[in-house]
């Protein structure tokens, strides 16, 4: 069957099978160009990702909610997620939908001065390596600070913070295959320079991704003075 308006009974059979089974209300889950596959008079729960979303947009706030984005990271959490915009309590289990403003950022801020010149990072100082472990199959380093992890290196994630030693080169006189803590290293070209692919305000994080080394996370003040 066709994707369209001819869809509406077997969306409508499917909640309605749910709601028997289960006693769960559900809702129509959809693409933008297909959401008239919901039945009339039901609202959905719309995918649809801008280039470059902003706070203002409020796309389909008709619905129940947006899907903005399919590829959000969080400093915190491992991998991407989906994240949406709610417009009314459907899923919230009749709970008000919070609307605690997105947390403001100061223009002078490190991450708004990477914004201001178009996401731009360099990173031509030197770096002292703090640790150095092999994880996830490669010998990896950290700096403290770059990761904005306390002076004694107590709360950073070697998932999140380490930085590949195939990305550095010793500028100490010692070479990359004996590096230890002490050790001085800097960026090799291109790597050095690029653009800033994320950001986390609330841990002032910035991500920058590494092809197949993945993304990388570094405090947005040490960053923009390295």
């Amino acid at each position: 069957m066709a994707m369209g308006s001819a869809m509406q009974p077997v969306v409508q059979a499917f909640k309605d099978e749910v709601m028997r089974v289960g006693g769960y209300r559900s809702t129509g889950y959809s693409m933008a160009s297909h959401i008239n596959v919901t039945p009339d008079g039901d609202k959905a729960w719309v995918a649809s990702y801008p280039y470059e979303p902003v706070a203002s947009q409020n796309w389909f706030n008709t619905e129940h909610g947006w899907q903005w984005t399919s590829k959000a990271a969080f400093a915190s959490s491992l991998g991407v997620f989906d994240v949406s915009q709610l417009y009314d309590d459907f899923f919230t289990s009749g709970q008000d939908v919070s609307d605690k403003p997105a947390p403001s950022v100061p223009n002078d801020s490190a991450i708004q001065q990477f914004k201001n010149v178009g996401n731009k990072f360099t990173t031509n100082a030197n770096i002292r390596v703090d640790a150095v472990k092999f994880v996830k199959g490669i010998w990896q380093m950290v700096n403290y600070s770059l990761a904005g992890a306390k002076s004694d290196g107590s709360d950073f994630d070697w998932t999140k913070n380490g930085i590949p030693m195939s990305l550095v080169t010793r500028v100490d006189g010692g070479d990359n295959w004996h590096t230890n803590a002490g050790a001085v290293v800097r960026f090799n070209q291109p790597m050095n320079a690029g653009t800033i692919d994320n950001y986390d305000y609330e841990s002032n994080g910035t991500g920058i991704g590494y092809g197949g080394f993945g993304m990388v996370w570094y405090d947005a003040n040490c960053l923009l003075a390295a």
